[in-house]
């Protein structure tokens, strides 16, 4: 762990200990406001700010789909993540409000002295690193972790379960299902699309990435594709 991250960290406890009642705080200097972006960029997000504003989250039903009733993301920080595609981050958002509430807790309720809530809060970020999204085809089809467990996220030596993450873009939830008797797929909820298949004695993560990424067939070229125009032009007049 790089010494920008440790300071990063305490920079990160100081500011949430000044403030006794994050739940009130509704202002933040610019200043206080990259402290709070720098933790969260440090943690793996991809993170263009952070602003005032409470987050919304929406329970889903039994299919994925979401419903009209909702709950706040960030109780305990009145502040949200905006990604660097310039829409409000939803895990950033809950990492930073889990965050400033673990901080708090620990001085106050736990007792912890200042160096034990940095160096919890630096192992925090160490286990915070997102899975990196997989490409299941060549038509950028990405998987995507759907959820944290227990703050740490998902990693490639997991086990990919029936609900295997989130369709990238598309945004539904992905599962895993049975094709035949020698291979698995990967299917999209919301769009109904087989998204990848794979022998079924494929059980991790990352052996899905690495699987994916030796059996997928190139992108064509430009050039290729124009030659291969070329070609059926000729035959189709000679």
């Amino acid at each position: 762990m790089s010494g920008n991250v440790r300071a990063a960290a305490m920079r990160f406890v100081d500011l949430v200990l000044e403030h006794e009642q994050w739940e009130q705080v509704t202002y933040l200097h610019i200043d206080d406001l990259n402290i709070l972006l720098a933790i969260v960029v440090a943690s793996g997000f991809e993170a263009r700010a952070v602003r005032k504003g409470q987050m919304l989250g929406y329970f889903l039903n039994g299919n994925g789909f979401k419903t009209d009733e909702t709950f706040t993301l960030n109780n305990y920080c009145r502040f949200k993540v905006v990604g660097h595609d310039g829409v409000d981050h939803r895990k950033a958002t809950v990492w930073l409000s889990t965050a400033v509430y673990n901080v708090r807790k620990w001085r106050d309720e736990d007792n912890y002295s200042r160096e034990d809530i940095i160096n919890i809060i630096v192992g925090l970020i160490e286990d915070s690193i997102p899975l990196r999204p997989i490409r299941l085809n060549n038509k950028d089809d990405y998987l995507c972790e759907y959820t944290l467990k227990s703050g740490v996220h998902m990693r490639d030596t997991d086990d990919i379960d029936s609900c295997a993450g989130i369709h990238k873009y598309c945004g539904g939830w992905i599962n895993r299902l049975r094709q035949s008797s020698t291979h698995d797929q990967i299917v999209c909820r919301t769009c109904y699309r087989c998204l990848a298949r794979f022998p079924m004695e494929i059980k991790s993560y990352g052996e899905l990435r690495r699987y994916l990424r030796e059996h997928l067939v190139p992108k064509p070229s430009m050039v290729q594709r124009l030659w291969e125009n070329l070609l059926a032009f000729y035959h189709h007049f000679w």
